[in-house]
């Protein structure tokens, strides 16, 4: 079950980065995570922009940075 469980997020995860590179569903792509913040670990460089990535499901949302 938790092999299915973890294929599902994954789907989704990928789903939604599809659509943030089409530039349908940005919002969608930023709340396809629904774990507190908390377990978000911050992957942000110096100059970009938002990028964190979920501790429990692997979600990665990545904010397109200036220029």
């Amino acid at each position: 079950m938790r092999a299915v469980v973890a294929q599902a997020l994954s789907l989704q995860t990928q789903i939604m980065a599809l659509l943030a590179l089409l530039g349908q569903g940005e919002e969608a792509a930023e709340s396809a995570c629904e774990h507190p913040d908390d377990e978000r670990m911050n992957m942000r460089t110096m100059g970009a922009g938002e990028h964190w990535r979920c501790r429990l499901c692997g979600h990665e949302y990545r904010e397109p940075g200036p220029g």
